[in-house]
């Protein structure tokens, strides 16, 4: 019959729209039903493709959240989100490496920093191994915490190869800082965490102690962080001849020192003292201006103090009224024994904390599972003299490194390695009486970048 469709004529269907959405009515059904698996999974995914294919832009992003963490998301596995996530993505990122045949191992194991990188994680394994109470789960957490760490590292190492995406990541890390100073503005403002600070770490809210933490564990935490990243904003202010770099890190200056001395962090006021006298030796070329900016800044620093002890006098009060002081002396004492119990390979890294109880005398309300609060004591008694070790010859070569692209012309190798070098000194000084760059994710994470920026400076562009 002319003119009359027949079956065979009609083209095939397009079943792909309906699968489609039967796969996403699936999903949005087992988002429902599952959410405390379903979600971390979903983003886990994404992570891990994202990673895989290696977007330039997703890896700026986990730059900039980096300060960002969450304790949970309801179920053990992922207590530390941040960790969690960076372990996804750089497990896609050399998994897509290898795929494409470009992991280039090889040459990254040459450098210094890798291997003592290597070195130091294999002590933290062998403390575990080693050391009392066999694999319990504080020492598998420590381990896992390094080997995080020690993996992005290796990522920063491999992907900051090129000169551009330097400039990119330091600018992400700088527009990070920003983000972080503000939400302790607005913590200051309202006289609280916030609740969005409540979900982050899912505890009940506590008293308001008008020390604002920002998106990091603690108030030391926060202090910590800025004495990492004042540095780079410190140098990028004072070589960069660019308008947008100016603005950029005159603003992380002048917001990131204000929020620094809002944390009435000691700890944090000791390492930024450091920073203040290397910036000052470093650029200050004439003897009298050294001194005279000496002078200047001690002076604005016993302004601040005074003004902080009649703003807080409970946190700047007498010796009496603050058992933190005394805590730390009694932690590191006990530290020391423990040490001399197991001087090679210590107890177990991250286990301090589960045995110290035992150890330390009740004193007022202190609280409970203190840990060291000294990185260097805290490495002696958990990884023995072995791990201690292989830290500070980690972080001397990473010092050392950076310190040698200071004598480069270019201005952003210079500001990067004056950035890495004095923010990983800062690190080493405020170590005397903190630890967080062991136990708080976001600043360990950091640190290891700054390992990573050390060597890649170095690197052809």
């Amino acid at each position: 019959m002319n003119g009359a469709i027949t079956l065979d004529a009609l083209p095939p269907a397009d079943n792909r729209p309906v699968l489609l959405l039967g796969f996403a009515a699936i999903g949005a059904a087992a988002g429902v039903l599952w959410m405390p698996v379903f979600v971390p999974l979903a983003i886990g995914a994404f992570v891990f493709i994202m990673s895989f294919r290696e977007s330039e832009l997703f890896f700026l992003l986990l730059i900039f959240l980096q300060p960002i963490d969450v304790v949970s998301f309801g179920i053990p596995a992922v207590s530390d989100a941040s960790l969690a996530v960076h372990a996804l993505a750089v497990g896609g990122f050399f998994l897509g490496r290898l795929r494409r045949r470009q992991s280039q191992f090889g040459e990254l194991f040459r450098q210094g920093n890798t291997r003592r990188s290597l070195l130091f994680l294999g002590c933290i394994a062998l403390s575990a191994v080693s050391g009392i109470h066999g694999l319990a789960h504080e020492k598998i957490r420590g381990v896992y915490f390094v080997a995080v760490y020690f993996s992005f590292y290796l990522f920063a190492a491999t992907w900051l190869a090129s000169a551009e995406r330097r400039r990119k990541a330091l600018h992400a890390l700088l527009a990070s800082a920003v983000l972080v100073c503000l939400f302790a503005f607005v913590q200051v403002i309202t006289r609280s965490s916030t609740g969005l600070y409540t979900v982050m770490y899912e505890f009940s809210p506590q008293e308001w102690t008008r020390r604002p933490p920002s998106f990091l564990p603690g108030p030391n935490a926060l202090a910590g962080y800025l004495n990492l990243i004042l540095p780079f904003a410190i140098a990028v202010f004072l070589l960069s001849s660019e308008s947008a770099w100016k603005r950029l890190s005159g603003a992380v200056m002048v917001i990131g020192s204000i929020s620094l001395i809002l944390t009435q962090s000691r700890g944090g006021y000791i390492a930024s003292a450091s920073t203040v006298i290397a910036t000052i030796w470093h650029f200050a070329r004439d003897y009298k201006k050294r001194v005279a900016l000496l002078v200047m800044v001690a002076l604005l620093a016993g302004a601040s103090y005074a003004a902080l002890l009649a703003w807080n006098p409970r946190h700047f009060g007498e010796f009496e009224e603050d058992h933190s002081t005394l805590a730390r002396v009694i932690l590191w004492y006990t530290a020391w024994n423990v040490f001399l119990a197991s001087p090679v390979h210590g107890i177990g890294f991250g286990t301090f904390t589960f045995i110290s109880g035992s150890y330390l005398p009740v004193i007022g309300d202190l609280p409970e599972n203190l840990g060291v609060h000294n990185i260097y004591l805290e490495l002696l008694a958990e990884a023995g003299v072995l791990g201690f070790m292989s830290f500070l010859a980690l972080a001397c070569t990473g010092i050392r490194r950076a310190w040698n692209q200071c004598r480069c012309g270019d201005w952003f190798q210079h500001a990067a390695g004056f950035g890495a070098a004095v923010g990983m000194t800062s690190m080493l000084v405020g170590g005397f009486v903190d630890h967080n760059v062991l136990w708080a994710p976001q600043i360990g994470l950091l640190y290891w970048f700054l390992l990573a920026l050390s060597g890649a400076t170095q690197q052809p562009s």
